[in-house]
């Protein structure tokens, strides 16, 4: 092989190259990019393997009413604890949620983060309406 046909193969392996590179750097954009949506669009809190919050984004706090100080290092059972519910400062709160492994490089689990949706609004709508029918319909059993 000649020293032309050997410096056009180096050039065709730094393009290559060069190409992963960049399609690397455009996946991992790509991904933050959604992680950030995420957290735009749901609270999210993350745990350790123990169950306590290290940290949660500005969405978990509006949602919950409580603040960032009030949860991190907190056991996450500290939202149903029993003496809580039957306290004066007890909020109802409703979310739907999913609670998902991190692993790290080996497969092994490292912390749980939490995505959820605040449905408190949705859930208190529905209470609502389902009072309002069953009214209605009593109503409607007495005036027969």
């Amino acid at each position: 092989m000649d020293v032309t046909q050997q410096r056009l193969e180096a050039l065709a392996a730094a393009g290559q190259l060069a190409h992963d590179i960049t399609d690397q750097r455009r996946r991992a954009a790509e991904s933050e990019a959604k992680v950030r949506a995420i957290e735009r669009a749901q609270a999210t809190t993350e745990f350790d393997l123990d169950g306590k919050m290290i940290s949660a984004n500005d969405n978990f706090p509006r949602s919950t009413g409580y603040s960032l100080r009030e949860i991190v290092g907190q056991h996450h059972s500290m939202f149903c604890s029993p003496d809580h519910i039957r306290s004066a400062e007890y909020r109802a709160i409703w979310i739907q949620a999913t609670y998902n492994p991190i692993v790290d490089l080996t497969g092994k689990p490292v912390r749980i983060v939490k995505y959820a949706f605040g449905v408190t609004e949705q859930v208190q709508l529905t209470e609502n309406v389902t009072g309002q029918i069953s009214r209605w319909n009593c109503a409607a059993k007495s005036s027969r």
